[in-house]
């Protein structure tokens, strides 16, 4: 067991009491995802030809004279010494170290050069979910694991992985803030248990995790991440990351900023791992700025008692503040891939309606927002972002088997409301809403805009997964137990590419489409059964959903993997 501190870059650590100041790019959106797709589409001469961060830093941050020109104001702000002024190696944003807030208004000339100004809560001020009585962990923990629940092991053996693929050589990481962290000795029960042949050198420690929790609603997360993510790939080098342990980015608002901090501390680094899992997330801001607006138009709220409710009284529901922390998250998903990074993403527990189950019915205004949320595909982040890999949930209990999964109830699902469809998806989502249509349990055409990205992308075991928590095996599941269990996976490809001398991934979006549309059979295994419109807990009054049905659709994606095809056609006809 090691601390991996060294790749936490001190100049982009955040702390309270830092102000992160985001600068305007020269690169448009548009201009990030040309270079984005030049060096991930399979077709383009510049396929794995990922630029080094100087040189990506160059065409996609501020203007050099921008970040001079901010630096210098900050340098005149009372208050502010030089020193704690540092400059992300990006020259896409600027920390103030040891402030609290920039009282002084910024001067016109600067503030045209600034995208946002984050200013670090200091503890016990920030409102927290936790003091408000939410509702309980979104990590879905059986009190003990009754009957035999599934392990990494037993997926590998599913999808035909061989022994020998155990992803040696690589770095695959996993991340969440609060509590997020594990505890050692019960990862090591966990491979006990499933025979894994896992290895304490080879699990290491970022920022606030230290592989001594005990207690947490994220330190389950955190323990169902890394029990399923070394499983997967027991042979890679696994950090377990936790880059702001304070209370409200667990479970409210102050996450999305978390989450955003997180990402450009990532891109900025030197050594990057070839692979991120990320299981949190929430309703986009444009899912809750909906919700409310309607709540409004119906008369039972007023928007800002309704923002509280669901930002503070419902955990990790709307944990995203403004439309501005989901682009700056999409540019640092684009530059991660850019540099040769799979970022891969939970789609959520909550079906097409919600992030994770239904509104507290409690309340008048629960019972209004849950009947809005039904009439509406509700979109999560950061899986309907088009620049990560979204992994949506199969099951192999109930109508499934390992031979023939089933679709998960819960498994996130729908299109998002802010990014445009990319052309990678365009065909099969058109197809599949043609030929889905006629179901009739597929959603009114209102509900939902069909010219945006649609996920999943894939799917992996969701039900009945087993874990190690509190130092008991137990029965866990959801999109937070498929996307590690994707994840490892494409970390065993990574391994596969590197040997045959190839480039890894990065984002991976684009081959995987193409391959699929013309080797879906070989490359998955289709899921044909199941419906999005319900959470893992209830339908209540959602009546309509995405169903699953043969081939490409938007209750799981392609489906779940094949060992022999994937390599196939991801390792061996792929460049």
């Amino acid at each position: 067991m090691k601390t991996r501190a060294a790749l936490l870059l001190a100049a982009s650590a955040l702390a309270f009491g830092d102000v992160d100041i985001w600068l305007r790019r020269a690169a448009t959106d548009a201009e990030m995802e040309r270079l984005l797709h030049s060096v991930s589409d399979p077709a383009s001469a510049e396929f794995g030809a990922f630029p080094p961060r100087a040189a990506l830093a160059e065409a996609t941050g501020a203007p050099s004279s921008a970040v001079a020109a901010v630096s210098e104001y900050l340098r005149t702000v009372e208050g502010v010494p030089g020193r704690s002024i540092v400059a992300s190696p990006m020259n896409d944003f600027i920390t103030v170290r040891g402030r609290d807030a920039l009282r002084e208004a910024m001067p016109p000339s600067v503030k045209a050069l600034v995208a946002l100004v984050h200013e670090e809560e200091k503890a016990g001020t920030a409102k927290s979910a936790t003091s408000r009585g939410h509702r309980r962990s979104r990590l879905r923990v059986g009190e003990a694991a009754a009957a035999s629940p599934f392990g990494a092991p037993d997926v590998r053996q599913a999808w035909g992985v061989p022994a020998g693929a155990v992803g040696a050589g690589e770095a695959q990481l996993v991340w969440g803030p609060g509590s997020y962290d594990v505890n050692v000795a019960e990862v090591q029960k966990y491979w006990q248990h499933f025979g894994v042949n896992g290895s304490t050198a080879r699990l290491l420690f970022e920022g606030y995790a230290h592989g001594n929790q005990t207690a947490g609603d994220n330190y389950g997360e955190a323990s169902l991440d890394a029990d399923i993510i070394t499983g997967m790939a027991p042979g890679a080098t696994t950090t377990v990351s936790n880059t702001n342990n304070t209370s409200p980015p667990e479970e409210g608002p102050g996450f999305g900023y978390a989450q955003l901090a997180f990402l450009r501390q990532l891109a900025a680094q030197d050594t990057l791992p070839g692979v991120v899992s990320l299981s949190l997330g929430s309703l986009t801001w444009r899912s809750c700025d909906m919700l409310c607006r309607r709540a409004v138009e119906s008369g039972v709220s007023n928007y800002t008692a309704c923002l509280e409710f669901v930002q503070y009284d419902q955990r990790q529901v709307c944990m995203f503040q403004n439309d501005e922390v989901i682009q700056l998250a999409n540019q640092q998903f684009m530059l991660l891939g850019s540099r040769g990074v799979t970022v891969l993403a939970a789609a959520g527990d909550g079906g097409m309606h919600f992030s994770f189950e239904a509104f507290s019915v409690a309340t008048e205004l629960g019972r209004k927002l849950n009947g809005i949320a039904c009439s509406l595909a509700m979109p999560t982040f950061p899986a309907s972002s088009p620049h990560v890999t979204a992994v949506g949930g199969t099951q192999w209990t109930g109508q499934g088997t390992k031979d023939a999964p089933v679709y998960w109830n819960g498994g996130g699902s729908g299109f998002s409301w802010e990014s445009a469809m990319p052309s990678y998806q365009a065909a099969v989502v058109k197809a599949y809403l043609e030929s889905a249509k006629s179901d009739p349990e597929f959603p009114e055409a209102d509900a939902f805009n069909a010219s945006l990205r649609a996920y999943p992308d894939i799917s992996a075991l969701a039900g009945d997964v087993g874990m190690v928590y509190q130092g008991s095996l137990v029965t866990s599941g959801g999109t937070s137990a498929a996307t590690p269990t994707m994840a490892g996976f494409v970390t065993l490809l990574n391994e596969q590419r590197v040997a045959a001398k190839k480039k890894r991934f990065g984002f991976m979006n684009i081959a995987l489409y193409q391959m699929a549309a013309q080797h879906a059979d070989e490359m998955f295994f289709d899921v044909v059964v199941g419906n999005s419109k319900c959470t893992s807990s209830s339908c209540l009054a959602c009546t309509k959903g995405f169903p699953a049905t043969k081939g490409f659709d938007l209750a799981t994606g392609w489906g779940a993997p094949r060992w022999e095809g994937m390599v196939k056609y991801l390792v061996n006809e792929l460049p």
